[in-house]
C-alpha cells in the first residue's frame, strides 16, 4: 500500500473568521487531500454543538486539515484519530499525560487544552483543531477549566513546531492505524460516574453511568447499575 503524507500544502493567515470555512473555500478552489488551513486567531471559530464557539487563548494553534474520507481506515471516527495524534505528540515532545474527554476534547491535568471538530464536505473530512498554547483568560468561564500548553511545559510553545509534531503523528496513524485500546488508555473519567447529554442538546436527554470504555466504533460505553451496558453514539459528558 502506498504511504500517504500530509501536509501537501499549508495555507496561513494571521486572523481568520474560521479555519473550517477557509478549508471549505479551499476545497471549492481546487485544494485537496492534505491541505492545512492555519490561523493564529479566529474571530468566529465554532464548536461541535450549535451555539458553541472556540474561544482563543492568548496564543493558539488553529488549523483545519482537508482529508480524503477514503483514506480513513479505522473503525472509530476521525475525530478520535485527531485526538490520538495530539496526545501522542504531547507525550513525545513534552512528556505530558494528556487525556481524551469523549468525544472531542483533549485535557491536561483535567483542564481543557484542545478541542476538535470534524465535518464532511463532498468526499473530504474537514478536521479542525484548536490548541491553546498560552491561555490567559478566566478558566472558570467554561464548563471545564481551561489552560494553555505553556502552563504545563513552563515556556511559550512555538506554533510551527507544535503543528509539525501533530501532523507527524497524524501521518503515522494514517499509515499505521491504532487499535481502539490506544484510545481507551487515554480516555478521561474511566471507571468514574458521569452524566452524559445524549444526542441533540435541545432534547435535554441525559444518562447517568460509569465510564467503562469505548466500543470498537468509538462510541462511549457506560455501565448502569450492576450489569446494564449502555452505548452512547452521539452526545457529550456534561458538567453543567
Amino acid at each position: 500500500m502506498m504511504r500517504m503524507s500530509i501536509p501537501s500544502a499549508v495555507l496561513r493567515k494571521k486572523i481568520s473568521a474560521s479555519t473550517m470555512d477557509d478549508a471549505a473555500k479551499a476545497v471549492h478552489t481546487g485544494h485537496g487531500h492534505g491541505t492545512v488551513c492555519m490561523a493564529l486567531k479566529q474571530s468566529f471559530g465554532r464548536g461541535r454543538l450549535p451555539g458553541r464557539q472556540w474561544v482563543n487563548g492568548h496564543q493558539s494553534l488553529l488549523f483545519t486539515l482537508i482529508f480524503d474520507q477514503k483514506t480513513h481506515r479505522e473503525t472509530y471516527p476521525f475525530t478520535q484519530v485527531m485526538a490520538l495524534a495530539l496526545c501522542r505528540h504531547l507525550e513525545k515532545a513534552h512528556g505530558l499525560r494528556p487525556q481524551i474527554k469523549w468525544p472531542n476534547d483533549v485535557l491536561l491535568e483535567g483542564h481543557k487544552t484542545a478541542g476538535i471538530l470534524v465535518e464532511s464536505l463532498d468526499r473530504f473530512y474537514l478536521a479542525g483543531m484548536g490548541l491553546n498554547l498560552v491561555f490567559e483568560g478566566d478558566e472558570n468561564d467554561f464548563r471545564l477549566p481551561a489552560a494553555g500548553l505553556s502552563d504545563h511545559i513552563g515556556r511559550r510553545p512555538d506554533t510551527d513546531e507544535e503543528l509539525a509534531g501533530i501532523l507527524e503523528e497524524l501521518n503515522h496513524l494514517i499509515n499505521n492505524p491504532a487499535r481502539i485500546e490506544d484510545l481507551m488508555s487515554r480516555l478521561a473519567f474511566m471507571n468514574q460516574e458521569v452524566k452524559v447529554r445524549l444526542g441533540d442538546p435541545s432534547r435535554k436527554e441525559t444518562q447517568q453511568g460509569r465510564v467503562l470504555g469505548l466500543n470498537r466504533d468509538g462510541s462511549l460505553l457506560l455501565t448502569i447499575g450492576r450489569n446494564r451496558l449502555f452505548s452512547v453514539y452521539s452526545g457529550e459528558i456534561d458538567f453543567s
